[in-house]
């Protein structure tokens, strides 16, 4: 049986192959006091998540080897992985792309650049996390 890790606050799993994006979106989450799990690749992420279970992920769609579309289906897919929301980030922004995404039932997405305040909304609008005892 698999060891599960479950952290004393929410956690974010973050994938995001730039790592100045993958600093920065870690910095604003530990600061706003989530806990941060990194992951530099689709495949990194679904070996995280199947580990940590995490509260929400955060996946960049344009990752090398699995993007973020393929990452988000593999981990709908993984156990527990069809309840955890998952916010895609983009710098795509064609109308054809945002449809794209919307059908294969992304929760919710936003777009590059990131707009702190508007990310910092959406996760507490998606994040849904049981009180754990000290």
């Amino acid at each position: 049986m698999k060891e599960i890790i479950l952290p004393k606050r929410p956690a974010i799993l973050i994938a995001d192959d730039d790592d100045f994006m993958l600093m920065t979106l870690s910095t604003f989450l530990k600061k706003n006091g989530y806990g941060v799990i990194e992951a530099k690749e689709g495949k990194s992420a679904l070996r995280l998540f199947s580990k940590t279970l995490p509260n929400l992920v955060i996946l960049d769609v344009s990752m090398p080897y699995l993007d973020g579309l393929l990452t988000y289906q593999a981990i709908r897919h993984c156990q527990g992985g069809a309840h955890v929301p998952i916010l895609m980030v983009t710098g795509l922004t064609d109308d054809d792309f945002i449809q794209r995404i919307v059908e294969l039932g992304v929760w919710d997405y936003l777009t590059k650049p990131i707009h702190w305040s508007k990310l910092k909304q959406r996760i507490q609008q998606l994040i849904q996390y049981p009180s754990v005892p000290n």
